[in-house]
């Protein structure tokens, strides 16, 4: 497990320019040779402070030293008077600048090596590593091209990690493009540099073989809006790109929340449509209060707000992608948000829908506006369900059409023998993203009224389900009640008559449909709802 912390560390450090915590490695000796740009990264490693590691190929009889900066003419460390890596693979280290105080260091071994160096005892450890399988290079790779829309930005980047079990390959997840620029190429540099040298392009022959330095500037292009997950093997110079499924959810961070800028605590807007990425709920925002929507609870993968320039015109706004607050620079005096975050002008509980396909977001006044709506769906998580305690495969419960701060799951198998032989119990979180550690997103039964829940208690009281069967459920986030019901089979009616008003389709979790195929839905037409099938 320490090599795996030492890759993440190394991957989310070596991002930019040199930074606090970090020192580099450079020299023959070294995958960078003499080549600031390509210096080799040592992040601390949390663990200890002044304290420094990661794994590299080093040259056998070839120099190199340490430094604190990824630049010249500053403190920098390497043997110390007489020095040698001793039979433990371990040296002593002195500090000095500009090749003065201190002589070079080398390994008698070509190989991959755990470096580690600790300026509390000035030592360095040099052990080879137990993956031999081809020369691990750099800390990490970065993404770069159409995913930074509009200007190929390397800060913008979507870096790319090495993969633990097999350091040479390096990946990227849920890498969103929006479709205006579909193409990238991929730079193995620790800082901006578009010298050809520093990058991997798209083999002419092969768009699965990727060629380091090449002349010709040819990219790889995607195939659509969507998200990807990209993988790079160095080792053999194949690469893959994967198009992810639709993602479920979408979810909102920002000031206008009840939530914040808590990614583990964001609600989340709810896919519709099986075949398209159009996402709603209903949630309170807060007037002239900033937000924006993240396809992933968490940062660095593609988020949307507004596009620039546009304005929110009839409770529709146009949207931009990016993976952070980034800007377009326009000239050195001039800059502007490429996607500015979105506000309302009035507080209230909104409808917010969000097409990505079509790149627009909707916000409509809901009809309900008693109480701020602070969540737009829980989740159902026990050994009740079919599904046990995993979080990740809990049963969602959506908002109810005719009340939001009603969360419901209808027709759920709890308890039941052909699936789980146990009767078990069950809890409700309000972010499943959150985990099990954090307490407040968990409501569990009032130890004195089992229809009532509690939000964030110390004690950890669950539901349990007395008899198996299918059960409609609905969880009242106002006034913290829990109704269970037993499902009575009952008749299935058609689909609606003509002329009583346009009917709204829902799915038997409450999520509301645009476009009905065929199948069961909860239907309400002139303020009447019911169950109807439709062909």
């Amino acid at each position: 497990m320490k090599a795996i912390t030492t890759f993440a560390l190394a991957a989310m450090l070596a991002t930019g320019s040199a930074a606090a915590g970090n020192l580099w490695l450079i020299g023959p000796g070294t995958p960078s040779n003499w080549d600031m740009d390509m210096a080799s990264v040592l992040p601390e490693t949390g663990e200890n402070t002044n304290v420094y590691s990661n794994v590299y190929y080093l040259n056998a009889n070839e120099d190199f030293k340490i430094l604190t900066v990824a630049d010249w003419n500053n403190t920098e460390y390497g043997a110390a008077d007489g020095a040698s890596i001793d039979a433990d693979g371990e040296i002593s280290i002195v500090s000095g600048t500009g090749d003065n105080g201190y002589g070079k260091i080398q390994v008698k071994e070509s190989g991959n090596y755990t470096i580690t160096v600790d300026l509390n005892t000035n030592k360095a450890k040099f052990e080879l590593y137990a993956d031999q399988t081809a020369p691990i290079r750099y800390a990490s790779l970065r993404i770069v091209g159409g995913v930074t829309y509009p200007e190929w930005k390397y800060d913008n980047g979507y870096v790319m990690h090495r993969v633990p079990e097999a350091p040479y390959i390096y990946r990227a997840e849920n890498v969103g493009f929006d479709g205006r620029d579909p193409f990238f190429k991929i730079s193995a540099a620790i800082k901006d540099n578009w010298d050809q040298k520093f990058w991997f392009f798209r083999d002419a022959e092969d768009a699965s073989k990727m060629v380091f330095n090449q002349s010709g500037d040819i990219k790889w292009q995607v195939d659509g809006t969507g998200n990807y997950t990209v993988e790079a093997n160095t080792a053999t110079n194949e690469i893959t790109i994967t198009k992810l499924p639709l993602t479920d959810k979408l979810y909102v961070v920002g000031d206008a929340c009840l939530t914040g800028w808590e990614t583990d605590m964001a609600p989340a807007l709810i896919r519709t449509d099986d075949a398209a990425q159009v996402y709603s709920a209903v949630l309170y925002l807060a007037a002239d209060q900033r937000f924006k929507f993240l396809s992933q609870p968490m940062w660095d993968h593609a988020e949307y707000a507004g596009a620039y320039g546009a304005t929110l015109t009839d409770g529709k706004l146009a949207l931009a992608s990016g993976i952070k607050d980034c800007w377009q620079v326009v000239d050195e005096n001039t800059s502007h948000e490429v996607y500015p975050q979105i506000t309302v002008p009035e507080a209230g509980n909104y409808r917010i829908t969000v097409d990505i396909d079509n790149m627009e977001a909707t916000f409509e006044k809901a009809a309900y506006q008693e109480n701020p709506v602070k969540y737009t769906s829980l989740t159902l998580v026990g050994d009740a369900l079919a599904s046990g305690w995993s979080i990740d495969e809990g049963v969602l419960m959506t908002q109810d059409p005719l009340n939001p701060h009603i969360c419901r799951a209808l027709n759920v198998p709890m308890g039941n023998p052909e699936v789980r032989a146990s009767v078990g119990e069950y809890k409700i979180t309000t972010a499943p993203q959150a985990g099990y550690d954090k307490g407040e997103v968990w409501y569990t039964r009032d130890a004195e009224d089992a229809g009532k829940m509690v939000l964030g208690s110390a004690d950890d009281n669950k539901w349990s389900v007395e008899e198996p069967g299918y059960y409609n459920i609905y969880a009242n986030t106002v006034d913290n009640t829990i109704r269970v019901e037993k499902v009575i089979p009952a008749g299935i009616g058609l689909a609606p008559a003509a002329g009583e008003g346009e009917a709204e389709y829902y799915t038997l979790q409450g999520i509301r449909v645009e476009r009905p195929s065929t199948g069961l839905y909860i239907v309400r037409q002139g303020g009447k709802v019911s169950k109807v099938y439709v062909k």
